[in-house]
């Protein structure tokens, strides 16, 4: 029988030290969920003060994990389950490594709001056509997003912004595929087995496809159009009103003409997906987003502090224009002036 290596559960593991203490999959916020009218009220932690780990271990010593008791529960894992999947790597196919990736999530005034750690595949040997068929999967262009904010404009209806926890888990997986134990969780009785894999993992070609394939379904099935041209934009329309839905990879925002449809439809989502409702959109794709009465805002201002930053000028003095102050321009009376009106 094979189980995802994902749905393994340590509420129960007893760890003996330090090195054996790790985030699980996917990520999980160690902090609590932002409500959806601020993501700011309880933040107090900038960049520069929680660094991103390199390992599993160097994130302990970080104090990444607050309550590993409660980290461990919420991963939902399982050692009992773990031990009906493995499979001897002798006589397995080819088994791909895994590692951790640990990143801050911040929001649109770059503070971090959540520590994420994902156990991604370390995807080197497989050939397309063989282990593997399609890997390509419909991402939505920023014009496409930029269309989408001018529509919700002209129809005064509000996006709001939600993102899927575990996002690659749902993907099912046409092809046999192995992965070795994880970094941390390593089996002391099976330490030379590997897992099958019957989920999507990060990190394989083939996962973006197997997880929009899954969301594009249950999105028709819930009675959504699939855009013609865009495929990414999911259309739901009963009598005057509409739904519009973008999606990019785990990211999804949404709004309506009628209020009541984006209320009902995070509570479709969470009945199938793990979801995580952030409110009005703020911040989407590098853009921050300013939602008014009479229209929708969009600026970089956070990618040009980090621009700033980067070169060490966030406190450099403002100027109107980039031309030298007070400079002296002097008249060429030998040189013929251009035709104005060409232009």
């Amino acid at each position: 029988m094979k189980y995802s290596t994902t749905n393994v559960e340590t509420s129960n593991v007893e760890i003996p030290s330090n090195e054996e203490v790790v985030f699980h999959e996917s990520f999980e916020s160690f902090q609590e969920e932002s409500s959806s009218s601020s993501l700011n009220d309880d933040v107090h932690q900038s960049l520069e003060e929680v660094g991103v780990p390199l390992s599993n271990t160097q994130s302990i010593s970080n104090n990444m994990i607050p309550n590993v008791d409660e980290a461990s529960t919420s991963h939902n894992v399982s050692n009992e389950r773990l031990e009906d999947a493995y499979f001897d790597a002798s006589t397995s196919q080819d088994y791909i490594k895994t590692k951790w990736i640990f990143k801050n999530k911040k929001d649109e005034s770059s503070l971090v709001i959540r520590n994420k750690a994902r156990l991604v595949a370390v995807e080197y040997s497989k050939q397309e056509g063989i282990d593997y068929n399609e890997k390509f999967a419909p991402v939505a262009r920023i014009e496409a997003i930029h269309l989408f904010f001018a529509y919700a404009a002209h129809k005064d209806f509000t996006v709001f912004q939600m993102d899927v926890k575990t996002t690659f888990l749902n993907g099912i997986l046409k092809e046999e595929v192995y992965v070795g134990q994880p970094s941390g969780f390593v089996s002391k009785q099976y330490p030379d087995h590997v897992y099958a894999l019957d989920k999507a993992l990060d990190g394989l070609k083939q996962a973006h496809q197997a997880w929009y394939d899954v969301l594009s379904q249950f999105l028709i099935d819930s009675g959504f159009q699939k855009g013609s041209i865009d495929t990414t934009l999911f259309i739901k329309k009963n009598g005057k009103h509409i739904m519009l839905i973008q999606i990019y990879v785990d990211d999804i925002i949404f709004g309506s003409t009628n209020p009541k449809y984006c209320t009902k439809f995070p509570n479709l989502m969470v009945k199938r997906f793990e979801m995580s409702m952030m409110g009005e959109m703020k911040f989407f794709l590098g853009l921050q987003v300013n939602q008014f009465l009479n229209g929708i805002f969009i600026n970089q201002s956070k990618y040009i502090l980090d621009i700033l930053k980067r070169f060490g000028m966030e406190k450099c003095d403002t100027v109107p224009t980039l031309m030298v102050e007070q400079a002296k321009l002097k008249l060429d009376l030998v040189e013929k002036l251009d035709d104005h009106t060409d232009y």
